[in-house]
């Protein structure tokens, strides 16, 4: 009993300090050379009121309304402020819930996408545009982004509704934020696979805004490169 005992706490101990197996197909070791991706508003209609909202949510007005109003896991409240009716509100979020809102374009710009692994369960990450990179460790199924004292926390997802690829998306996503008096700041990375595509895909974001909610860093890009699977 006790043997068994022993046994399954090592299984136990083994499995933590696994990485996941379904992650390790998005990472073919290597240095990939890809496009970069921006995401863009579906339709020249939806461009139209994402602007509407941007100069709104920019303005000192918008940025406090924001504040007062906003809730986790809801969208913000209609407003007539925004310039657009309630309708044409309403149908962006549908749009946005749906995956049909946004869009993404080829930037034309190249990058290098490398992915190194360290040991059994660890993998350095690294990604290079127009002569910057940005690196992260991947260790047991967490991971740290350079210049972040707090892990990013795993979840998985999959969704037939999605900007990046038509069909089915899945996979991960590793978030971590920090926030003092006077900065927040965000580092997220998507990553996973497109099956109609028969490919894999990034998505890096590095936010950091100043309080209150001055932006002084915004970096958001896609990445797509070929993985078995």
């Amino acid at each position: 009993m006790k043997k068994l005992l022993l046994i399954t706490c090592l299984m136990a101990s083994l499995n933590v300090f696994a990485i996941n197996s379904d992650l390790v197909k998005y990472l073919p070791l290597g240095t990939h050379q890809v496009d970069l991706y921006q995401a863009v508003a579906g339709t020249s209609e939806t461009n139209k009121v994402l602007q509407k909202l941007q100069v709104v949510f920019q303005s000192k007005w918008g940025q406090k309304w924001v504040q007062e109003n906003m809730e986790a896991g809801k969208p913000l409240p209609y407003h007539k402020n925004f310039g657009i009716t309630e309708a044409e509100y309403n149908e962006f979020l549908r749009q946005a819930k749906e995956g049909q809102a946004m869009t993404i374009k080829n930037t034309g710009i190249k990058g290098k996408f490398k992915i190194i692994k360290t040991n059994k369960s660890s993998y350095t990450i690294v990604i290079e545009v127009n002569g910057q990179s940005r690196a992260m460790h991947l260790n047991n199924n967490q991971i740290r982004f350079i210049g972040f004292s707090v892990p990013g926390t795993m979840t998985s997802f999959n969704t037939n509704k999605s900007a990046v690829g038509k069909g089915e998306v899945k996979g991960f996503t590793f978030k971590s934020e920090e926030a003092t008096d006077k900065r927040v700041s965000l580092a997220k990375m998507i990553i996973g696979q497109i099956t109609n595509e028969k490919q894999c895909f990034a998505n890096f974001t590095f936010k950091k805004l100043m309080v209150p909610n001055k932006l002084i860093q915004n970096e958001d890009f896609i990445i797509k490169y070929p993985c078995k699977f």
